[in-house]
C-alpha cells in the first residue's frame, strides 16, 4: 500500500505521511488533534479591575447605580473624591488649615460602576459645582468676618456665616444626587447600595489581600 486516504477530506496521501496534506488530520492513529479550548463569551463572566475594583460582568441586564433605570447603560469610570463634611467646620480657623486637614482626611478612588448617561452627564458637572461653591464661601467669608468687625454686630457674622453654610450645603446635596449612594467610603471599602438591588460592594482590599 503506497498510499492513505484521509477519513476526515477524503484526500489520498503518500504512506509515510502520518498527518494529512490538506487538513492536518492524523492519519496514523485517526484520532482528532487537539484544538485549543474555545471560550464562550456569553457564559464566562469578565472581569473588569481598575485601582481595586472588581465588577463581574454577565448577561443579565445592568441597571444605574445612582437612578435605578435600565435605559442606556453602560459601564462608566470616573474617579470620586471623598471629603467629610466637618472639614467645612475648621474654615473660619483659615484658608490654609482647612485645607491640610482636608487633603489628610480625603479617600480617592477611581471607580468603575453602571450608569446611565443621563447621571453621567450630571456627575460630570459635580467638580465644577464643589469648586464654584469653595470660591464663594471663601470670598464670601472675608466680607463676612469685616463688616461683622466693623459694625460689632454679632448678626452680621451668623447671617454670614448661614449663608455659607447654606452654598456649602446646597453644594454637597448636589454632590449626593449624582453620586451612587455611598454606605461606606474609606481606604479599604467602598460600599454602595443600588436602588432595587440592596447593596454592592465595590471594593474591598482587605479580601483582595487575602485571595
Amino acid at each position: 500500500m503506497t498510499s492513505s486516504k484521509c477519513k476526515q477530506c477524503g484526500l489520498v496521501n503518500p504512506i509515510h505521511v502520518s498527518v494529512c496534506k490538506r487538513c492536518g488530520f492524523p492519519l496514523a492513529a485517526g484520532e482528532i488533534p487537539n484544538r485549543p479550548p474555545e471560550t464562550d463569551k456569553k457564559t464566562m463572566p469578565a472581569e473588569n479591575e481598575q485601582s481595586g475594583m472588581r465588577i463581574i460582568e454577565t448577561s443579565a441586564p445592568a441597571v444605574c447605580s445612582i437612578c435605578g433605570t435600565n435605559d442606556d447603560v453602560a459601564i462608566r469610570s470616573f474617579q470620586r473624591t471623598y471629603t467629610p463634611n466637618w472639614v467645612w467646620l475648621f474654615l473660619p480657623l483659615g484658608i490654609l488649615p482647612a485645607g491640610i486637614i482636608g487633603l489628610a482626611v480625603q479617600v480617592k478612588h477611581n471607580l468603575s460602576l453602571p450608569m446611565c448617561m443621563r447621571c453621567y452627564q450630571r456627575r460630570s458637572w459635580a467638580g465644577v459645582v464643589s469648586w464654584l461653591s469653595i470660591i464663594a464661601c471663601i470670598f464670601l467669608l472675608f466680607p463676612t468676618i469685616g463688616f461683622a468687625i466693623g459694625n460689632k454686630s454679632w448678626l452680621v457674622f451668623l447671617g454670614g456665616s448661614g449663608l455659607i453654610a447654606t452654598i456649602a450645603y446646597l453644594a454637597g446635596r448636589y454632590d449626593r444626587s449624582v453620586n451612587p449612594r455611598y454606605i461606606q467610603f474609606t481606604k479599604e471599602r467602598v460600599e454602595i447600595e443600588v436602588p432595587g438591588r440592596g447593596r454592592l460592594v465595590v471594593f474591598d482590599r482587605a479580601n483582595q489581600q487575602a485571595q
